[in-house]
């Protein structure tokens, strides 16, 4: 495997830690909802489930996915055939008066596939 292959863990895992620093409004959504993950499409624009699809949520999501077209075009030339950002939230008790919900630990990957199949896989876990 080429140097610039292996540069591909790293990459994801940089998206997902860039994702987690500003995904306090997904938490309270998964908090509020019960909903315990969110799935992103990074090559396309989707967002599911749909409670997470919002204008607010949609302007992370397209930061991610602006920082991704970025390093496989410019930094780490690579044609990839799925990017897919995945939040898992261990939800507790919304706190009062904040966004945040208690005991949330959340674990955030990224997996790009490139064409042949071959999958690199970068994870950040976090708690509030």
């Amino acid at each position: 495997m080429s140097g610039r292959h292996r540069k591909l863990r790293g990459f994801a895992r940089d998206i997902a830690y860039k994702f987690a620093v500003s995904a306090a409004h997904y938490a309270y959504l998964a908090a509020e909802n019960r909903e315990p993950q969110v799935t992103i499409d990074l090559l396309g624009e989707s967002i599911a489930p749909a409670v997470f699809d919002i204008e607010r949520n949609r302007c992370l999501a397209n930061q991610c996915r602006e920082n991704l077209r970025y390093i496989v075009t410019r930094v780490n030339p690579v044609v990839l055939k799925s990017a897919i950002l995945t939040a898992r939230f261990n939800i507790g008790v919304i706190k009062p008066g904040t966004m945040l919900a208690e005991a949330t630990e959340v674990s955030y990957s990224v997996i790009l596939t490139d064409g042949k199949g071959r999958e690199w896989v970068g994870i950040y876990r976090d708690d509030f």
